[in-house]
């Protein structure tokens, strides 16, 4: 009910339905809401205060709404329940990621840029030019970008198998981290499977 609150904020004029909806859930939200536990309850609340939606395209109408598809990213690797507090945290933390970003590209002044630029790349890496794994294979092998790329695919492969491997002789602690690995991995491979735009 929670979900269809905040897709009704979306309406546009003349979608009656959704008028309808975000009516009937506003109503059943605030009587529900002093019977719902912890954090259910909390999240309610907030968003009967000001949804998502407005919260964030009133205060930053130039952000992008990426809460979904970083909840995606985040649900991937951690989709079990016991997880929905890490969950929540780290989806916080990708959409304010999201937000400093455009912030980044919608405000910042040049010299502003060098100097926020500056700073991220101290606490990266603590020099310059942040090569891609791809540049610095080239490099360090003398290897053409055709080659490279092809290393890397294999690379890939073989990391599928020794997952795979290690998944079949499963050791309980062992299998908290490779469940998180092979399912953003799964995600990763999703995602980027035909390039990241790169090439």
């Amino acid at each position: 009910m929670l979900g269809l609150y905040e897709a009704a904020h979306l309406r546009v004029h003349g979608e009656d339905i959704l008028d309808e909806a975000l009516a009937f859930t506003t109503t059943h939200l605030k009587s529900m809401v002093e019977q719902l536990d912890y954090p259910l309850s909390l999240q309610v609340n907030t968003a009967l205060y000001r949804s998502i939606r407005k919260d964030l395209s009133s205060k930053s109408p130039f952000v992008r709404d990426r809460v979904v598809e970083t909840y995606l990213w985040i649900v991937s690797a951690c989709f079990e329940p016991q997880y929905s507090y890490g969950k929540i945290i780290q989806t916080k933390l990708l959409a304010l990621i999201t937000v400093i970003d455009d912030i980044y590209d919608a405000y910042v002044t040049h010299e502003e840029l060098e100097l926020f630029k500056e700073a991220i790349e101290r606490f990266e890496q603590k020099r310059g030019h942040v090569a891609s794994a791809i540049e610095c294979h080239m490099k360090q092998y003398g290897v053409s970008e055709e080659q490279a790329y092809n290393e890397f695919h294999y690379q890939i492969e073989n990391a599928w198998m020794d997952i795979n491997q290690e998944c079949l002789k499963p050791i309980a602690i062992l299998m908290l981290l490779l469940n998180r690995v092979f399912n953003i991995s799964r995600v990763l491979d999703a995602a980027y499977k035909e390039g990241d735009g790169c090439r």
